[in-house]
């Protein structure tokens, strides 16, 4: 999807979903930054929406992602970027927020938008940078069989901005 293709729309925040094991995990000693954001979006709005994609568990309790979940009745939203945007609103008391919806995303290319979004912002820890590695090999494993350690480490500096060093 191109960026000039992508629509804001209204979503409701109680059929989003917080991920447990996205990058960045430690929110302690944050509130005072939650409470200034929150102040912020009740003085001058969101400016810039959240991103989220759709799924849902079958009866298989297998995940069904992106256009097959869009309109399915037990269809919720993951959280791919936006958790304190959306916490703020929480904190404001609004039912809706404004995302951003990915349908066109497999599980490794929402792996990637958590990631980026993640690891290029406020500090993360070595620790949940770590996990977030560990859970991106397992993704990019599943999607690329035969690859080599270079091409994983290339994957990431590409994310992250980092170098292989």
């Amino acid at each position: 999807m191109k960026k000039e293709d992508r629509v804001i729309t209204k979503i409701k925040i109680e059929d989003i979903v917080f991920d447990t094991v996205q990058p960045r995990q430690n929110w302690n000693g944050s509130q005072d930054k939650l409470d200034a954001l929150s102040k912020d979006i009740g003085e001058n709005g969101l400016l810039y929406p959240i991103i989220a994609s759709p799924f849902y568990i079958n009866e298989d309790n297998e995940l069904v992602l992106g256009d097959k979940a869009l309109n399915h009745k037990k269809r919720k939203w993951w959280l791919l970027d936006g958790e304190r945007r959306t916490r703020g609103h929480i904190q404001l008391g609004f039912d809706e927020i404004d995302a951003i919806i990915r349908t066109e995303l497999t599980m490794l290319e929402m792996m990637k938008v958590q990631f980026i979004s993640n690891t290029k912002r406020l500090a993360i820890t070595i620790t949940e940078m770590s996990k977030a590695i560990s859970r991106y090999r397992d993704e990019y494993a599943k999607e690329n069989k035969d690859y080599k350690e270079s091409d994983l480490i290339d994957s990431l500096c590409e994310l992250t901005g980092y170098s292989p060093v």
